[in-house]
């Protein structure tokens, strides 16, 4: 059981936001993808834009997401930006991403609070690979900024993020078990491929996930009841 303070992490009133925007206004959040590819330095262009938001450790996945990136990029039109310090190396191969593959990646190797919320707001999709987390508050601050959260179904990952289900509809974003850099990969690309295939089903994800409601009143109650019952 998780929860966010929906006051803070709140599109419509986001003042690092170039243009605010809601579930009903969601097609402005391309103001703000395109704000974020000049702030950061990548082309503005419509492609697939993925955000990271991490600590660079093993943990998180991040070995495993750049051996994935590092098979895609070559052949995959789409965009990355990161945004995180942590382990060394880690940080190394991003650099070697942004040099290698200049216009598709974007590596920012530092802790800026105002730039995390621009990702937020800007990216299509915000990936977290984790290889476990026991709660996790990134994939639902994505989701109230209707930025799709692409996650290994682990923890409160797997508890707070709908895979998207074709058959229904339904879902909140995109997900994953086999913890490997190819299923993560094939992930990503699905993704994408949705993104620029099938708009209409791309912005009711948006929809179906800035709908979620994280607010900590709820989970405090939830909290409560399992404590009565214990």
């Amino acid at each position: 059981m998780n929860g966010i303070d929906t006051k803070l992490y709140d599109p419509a009133k986001d003042r690092n936001l170039k243009v605010p925007f809601s579930a009903k206004t969601v097609r402005d959040k391309a103001k703000d993808k395109r704000d974020l590819q000049k702030t950061v330095g990548l082309p503005q262009r419509s492609v697939p834009l993925f955000g990271i938001v991490s600590r660079l450790t093993r943990q998180k996945g991040v070995d495993q997401l750049l051996m994935a990136l590092a098979q895609l990029l070559p052949g995959e039109d789409l965009q990355v930006v990161m945004l995180g310090t942590g382990d060394s190396d880690l940080e190394e191969g991003f650099n070697h991403l942004r040099d290698r593959f200049a216009g598709k990646v974007a590596s920012l190797v530092r802790f800026d609070e105002g730039l995390a919320q621009k990702i937020y707001g800007g990216a299509d999709f915000f990936v977290m690979p984790s290889a476990f987390e026991p709660s996790g508050l990134a994939q639902m601050m994505a989701m109230r900024y209707g930025t799709l959260p692409i996650v290994h179904e682990t923890g409160g990952l797997r508890d707070s993020v709908q895979a998207y289900d074709a058959t229904t509809g339904r879902g909140t974003g995109f997900s994953y078990y086999d913890f490997t850099p190819q299923v993560l990969g094939e992930t990503l690309v699905r993704a994408a491929k949705i993104w620029r295939d099938q708009p209409k089903v791309y912005l009711q994800l948006q929809q179906q996930a800035m709908a979620q409601d994280f607010d900590w009143t709820h989970a405090a109650k939830d909290y409560l009841a399992t404590y009565r019952q214990l």
